[in-house]
């Protein structure tokens, strides 16, 4: 079950890309969820502000596991504006858990973000 609000740390990204790539790993970010929406800002990993909004639906597995996916659009890459699909877990038991994602792109990218709930 989603928060009924968040604030949401975007941290880092892990590109599954050739040996030798200069993608950065840490892309900082902020954003904010309410119920079934999120929307944020953070640097991506090509040195770019994206700025994002999703719909989002999750499901508690079993404590402290959740999985979910989000629908929404992003900016900051090659189109102005690019739809986005979005398959997470979250783990944690307190109001800080760590959401893991990944972005199904030309090459697999897991996204790391830190949740601040309030329920």
């Amino acid at each position: 079950m989603p928060p009924i609000a968040a604030i949401v740390l975007t941290l880092s990204s892990y590109h599954a890309t050739a040996v030798g790539s200069t993608l950065p790993y840490v892309n900082p970010g902020i954003g904010i969820a309410y119920r079934h929406a999120e929307a944020g800002v953070y640097r991506n990993s090509h040195g770019r502000a994206s700025v994002y909004g999703l719909a989002t639906v999750e499901r508690r597995i079993a404590a402290p596991l959740s999985i979910g996916f989000s629908v929404g659009a992003v900016t900051g890459y090659r189109l102005a504006v690019m739809p986005i699909v979005f398959p997470f877990v979250v783990i944690g038991r307190s109001r800080v858990k760590l959401k893991i994602g990944a972005l199904p792109v030309r090459r697999f990218v897991l996204g790391f973000q830190l949740r601040l709930e309030k329920r």
